[in-house]
This record gives C-alpha cells, structure tokens and sequence, in this order.
C-alpha cells in the first residue's frame, strides 16, 4: 500500500509540474502581444463593460436576409443594457422587443465572461501567428452568449503586429442559439484595439451555421458590426 501511494504521489507531483511549466511556458509568449484574458472578454462583459456600441445584425437564411439595429449601453442597469432599435428599417413590435429582451438582457449581477485558465494551450506556434487555444467558463457568460461555452476558442496573435488579430469557434456539440437549433458553428471575430490602443474590442463577426429547422438543413450566415460610441 505504501508503494502504491508513493506511486500516486510521484505522478500527482510529476503532473502539477509538468502543468506548470506548460502555464509558465504560455504566460511568457502572451507577455510579449501585452495579452491577458480580458483581451478575449471585453465584449462579454455585463455588469464591469466599459464600451457603448451600436450592433448591426445581418441574417442570411437561403433568399431570406433579416437586418437588425441593436444598442448596449454598458451605463445602464443590469438587465436593461441592450435595447432593438429597428428590423429591416421598421420599428419593432411589442412581441419582437420582449423576444429580443428575453434573449439579450441578462439578470444574474456580476457576469461578466471568463476564460477557464487550464483551458490555455499554444496549438500552433509558426512564422505568422501564435495560435492559442481556449475555453470560456459557460456559467460566466451572458445570455446573449451563452453558446459560446460549448465551442472551441482558438486565438490568433500576429507575429508582424504583435497583437490579437481574429478568434475563431468551432461548436463541439449541438447548440441552440436564439431559437435556432445548430448543428455546426464556424464563427469567425476580427479585433482591433480600444481607444487610445488599449485593450481589444471586436470589429466584426461573421458565422456560418448549419442549423435545423422545421426538420430540415439549413445553411444560414450571421454577421455583426460594431460601431463604439
């Protein structure tokens, strides 16, 4: 019993050293882009955002395009953050404003986004870019974003320009977004830096979904703008 325990030990010291070098080996690539994990959760930000937008949503679903303008205003209370200003240049219904509402406005205090820490792991490392894999904590996300904790986050910092450039997430298990059951996710997010080149803010989105609807496969694109007041 006492060798078997000596074993355990051995391993179990053996691993949170090996994890620690590996953590150790990661923080010191990232120190170089001025990268941290709010770079990656500045948008996901409720009750700490620190950034006002304006977001135009455009849905593509076979000849059926639906754009939509919508704003956060990060001043306001939790729960009443994001607001619909329009569908297709028309005002919103009662009904489609109280949908929007539901899905938006998260009301649980302090969410904020998180990227689970042990999730870090450099999977590419060329002359272009670090690529740096990860994933978000799900029960820190807002409701708006809660999909995201089901995909796999990759990370792209520029060799060139020494700064977070795009993320990309890939679905590893069915989703429902909205109300839109989805089978595959590929969803691509461009970055450009904060005012005064502080921190990261997302410029644009764009994602192609296979979903199922009405029993049937549908290919649909979801594209979002940012404009920072």
């Amino acid at each position: 019993m006492k060798i078997v325990w000596s074993l355990m030990l051995s391993f179990l010291l053996l691993l949170s050293t090996t994890v620690f070098a590996q953590n150790a080996d990661i923080k010191a690539k990232l120190e170089q882009y001025h990268f941290n994990s709010e770079s990656l959760t500045e948008n996901l930000k409720d009750a700490d955002a620190k950034h006002s937008f304006e977001l135009k949503n455009i849905n593509t679903a076979g000849d059926k395009k639906t754009v939509t303008i919508s704003s956060f205003d990060h001043t306001k209370p939790v729960g009443s953050k994001w607001q619909l200003m329009s569908i297709d240049g028309r005002e919103p219904t009662k009904k489609e404003i109280k949908k929007f509402n539901k899905e938006h406005n998260t009301k649980q205090a302090e969410i904020n986004g998180k990227v689970d820490d042990d999730s870090y792991k450099i999977l590419e490392d060329n002359e272009d870019f670090l690529v740096l894999g990860f994933r978000y904590d799900r029960s820190s996300l807002p409701k708006k974003y809660a999909f995201l904790g089901d995909c796999q986050g990759k990370a792209y910092l520029s060799k060139a320009s020494k700064q977070l450039e795009k993320a990309t997430f890939n679905n590893l298990k069915d989703l429902k977004i909205s109300i839109i059951k989805v089978k595959k996710l590929l969803m691509i997010v461009d970055y450009g830096q904060g005012k005064n080149g502080i921190g990261y803010l997302i410029q644009d989105s764009k994602s192609n979904i296979t979903a199922k609807l009405l029993g049937q496969e549908v290919k649909m694109m979801d594209e979002n703008y940012y404009t920072y007041k």
